[in-house]
């Protein structure tokens, strides 16, 4: 059984979806840059 979303409901998951992710991998290339260097 599934919710019924609304598309607008839905487009807004799928954006919560692919900022999260992007977030992970900017964190990620923050720490890959920075390379143990203290200035972030």
């Amino acid at each position: 059984w599934m919710i019924k979303l609304s598309d607008k409901d839905r487009l807004i998951v799928q954006l919560d979806k692919v900022l999260g992710e992007a977030r992970v991998e900017i964190t990620e290339l923050k720490l890959k840059l920075n390379g143990g260097n203290k200035n972030a």
